[in-house]
């Protein structure tokens, strides 16, 4: 978290205590990313509550699971006395099987002041060791031992925390009476995850983007209030918005923002059993950054191991789909043609010679390859090949820029920078981000000079070799097929002069070679008419070809991106400090923007069967 608006905060330990640094992440076994819920609720909830209120924490989130099989949950839980323990307590229990996240709004000594009993303490440091831990960074000027006296710095701390939960979440569960509080309180909480940090009230302290998101709230009785448990009661809330009619709010987060999630958790594992995705897996990973070069790094060591995994797994995943989405549109190709083929030669070779059988057979097999086509493209639409490609890829370039900027100590999200176009279709792209950062626990890395020398060769510069020999590859690529539509068209039009300059002669200059060669039912006539109409229909494919896979976007896209990076780096070789943190950051967004360019382009272009 920035510790002041508009700034860069470099500091490793602006989450990680100093003795926790090192490793506070193992590198997983498990590469999907979690669904991250938050907590926010009250303190003081009745003895006589407690039960009912965890009876429905449980339901919801095994609903939940029921509902997301392939997706691991994840729970941010500050571990204050009340909602945030009964949650967590739920959440960690084997029959969720969530991982615990503990945001600490301050070292651990000055938290524990808070709790009135030696059993809450007690009960703290047990359910700490459930969970790891991020401490949110003080304020300028302010250390552990002035938050006992400085009232103001200790509740702009619980105020960051709230944010935290409901910046990294993506479904809140609230155990909130529907009273207004203090700030930092339940209600600010629940006002920023319903209304996101741009319109709620007051504005966040920390310069942050906290997004809208659904809401499980859990009406919830009071001590101070002297309620009791018989006021119970559960609802989603949804986000207000333009772009979702209300109605069918629910529908839209389930089908739009949840579920993709599961889907790639899901063909993730799918993938996992299979030995080319896993080689793909590691030389992502290798690519990225070998691991013999980040065993060189002290500061969030096995947290950036967590991100590069996510990464790799992303880009192996995307790879995967990739080669699903181009086979798909060769077979829909193929099938177009030997079905244009299939009616060319019934009607213009065998037609006309008495061989109706034969005749009727390739005419059958037109409407039967036709059929084929659509469910080719059926089956490639039911399994959202194309659509996924495109957001897992969109996925593994946001990983690689949140990996780097995190390694270089930018304490940023792509999450706020990324897909802006988008905001609520690809929301979950956004969601998987802060998801892979949640996982890793918030790492901050170190700014020294091998730390940058790493991150400017294994981002800047090969990254800018790669766009540069990408460019060149399909731009060559590209000129070949234009090319071929070229000389399909120009045969095409060539045979089309031919037989209409023959058929001139034969009808002013009768000859009795140009009529035996013309004369039906001879099969030079129609041998011609069939060259010129498959040479139309091959560069009709061809052309569809270049326009589905956005080539030559592609191929701009590409220059674009090796002048950026080679630009950027001469940028970054030259600074120092701060200035190149925020060359890294510049550089960080311009990639972003053109990774979200790159998915609405492909996007506006879905696979279709050829035709006409």
């Amino acid at each position: 978290m920035n510790v002041a608006p508009s700034t860069i905060d470099p500091r490793p330990e602006a989450f990680f205590p100093p003795d926790d640094r090192a490793g506070a992440a193992a590198a997983p076994t498990d590469l999907r990313l979690p669904l991250v819920f938050g907590v926010t609720g009250h303190r003081d909830i009745p003895a006589s509550a407690w039960d009912d209120l965890a009876k429905a924490v449980r339901s919801v989130l095994l609903e939940l699971k029921s509902r997301y099989p392939n997706t691991p949950f994840e729970i941010i839980s500050p571990l204050a006395e009340g909602a945030d323990r009964l949650v967590a307590e739920v959440a960690v229990d084997p029959e969720i099987g969530a991982r615990m996240l503990v945001p600490m709004p301050m070292p651990r000594t000055a938290y524990e002041h808070d709790f009135a009993t030696a059993e809450s303490r007690a009960e703290f440091a047990r359910m700490l060791t459930l969970g790891r831990v991020v401490e949110m960074a003080l304020p300028p000027g302010v250390d552990e031992s002035r938050l006992a006296t400085n009232m103001e710095a200790r509740r702009r701390q619980y105020i960051a925390v709230g944010e935290f939960v409901a910046r990294h979440c993506q479904v809140l569960i609230a155990l909130w009476d529907g009273r207004l509080g203090q700030p930092g309180g339940t209600a600010q909480v629940f006002d920023l995850k319903h209304a996101g940090s741009q319109a709620a009230t007051p504005r966040p302290v920390v310069n942050e983007v906290v997004t809208p998101g659904p809401i499980y709230h859990i009406v919830t009785p009071r001590v101070r209030h002297g309620a009791d448990a018989s006021a119970i009661s559960s609802s989603w809330i949804y986000p207000e918005s333009d772009n979702i009619d209300p109605a069918e709010a629910a529908e839209f987060y389930h089908r739009h923002v949840l579920k993709p999630l599961d889907d790639y958790n899901r063909d993730l594992m799918s993938g996992e059993r299979d030995k080319r995705h896993a080689a793909d897996t590691t030389r992502a990973a290798e690519y990225l950054i070998p691991a013999s070069e980040l065993g060189k790094i002290d500061a969030a060591r096995g947290a950036l191991d967590v991100m590069r995994a996510h990464y790799a797994a992303a880009d192996a995943l995307a790879g995967l789909f990739q080669a699903r989405t181009i086979g798909t549109l060769y077979r829909l190709s193929i099938v177009a043609f030997i079905a244009a083929l299939s009616f060319d030669i019934s009607i213009h070779v065998v037609a006309g010679r008495g061989l109706t059988g034969l005749q009727a057979l390739f005419m059958a097999a037109c409407p039967c390859l036709l059929a084929v086509a659509i469910l080719i493209h059926r089956r490639a639409r039911v399994r959202n090949v194309q659509d996924k490609y495109q957001d897992y890829r969109g996925l593994a370039e946001g990983l690689r820029v949140q990996f780097f900027w995190r390694m270089a100590g930018i304490d940023r999200c792509v999450a706020d920078h990324y897909l802006g176009r988008h905001r609520w279709e690809l929301d979950w792209i956004r969601n998987g981000c802060r998801a892979s950062l949640t996982a890793a626990e918030c790492p901050l890395g170190r700014t020294d000079a091998a730390i940058a020398q790493i991150v400017g060769m294994r981002w800047i510069d090969d990254q800018r070799a790669y766009f540069e020999r990408a460019a060149a590859r399909q731009g060559r690529r590209l000129h070949h097929l234009e090319r071929a539509v070229v000389v399909f068209f120009r045969l095409s039009a060539f045979v089309m002069v031919t037989l209409a300059a023959t058929l001139t002669v034969r009808h002013f200059y009768p000859a009795s070679l140009a009529a035996a060669m013309l004369e039906e039912p001879e099969p030079y006539y129609g041998l011609a008419l069939m060259a010129i109409t498959m040479s139309a229909v091959m560069a009709g494919l061809i052309h569809n070809y270049i326009a589905t896979l956005a080539l030559e976007p592609q191929v701009r896209m590409y220059s674009r991106m090796a002048r950026l990076y080679r630009r950027r780096g001469e940028q970054f070789a030259s600074a120092q400090g701060d200035a190149r943190l925020a060359a890294l950051f510049d550089l960080g967004c311009e990639a972003l923007s053109e990774s979200g360019a790159w998915v609405t382009t492909h996007r506006e272009r879905p696979l279709e069967v050829p035709h006409s």
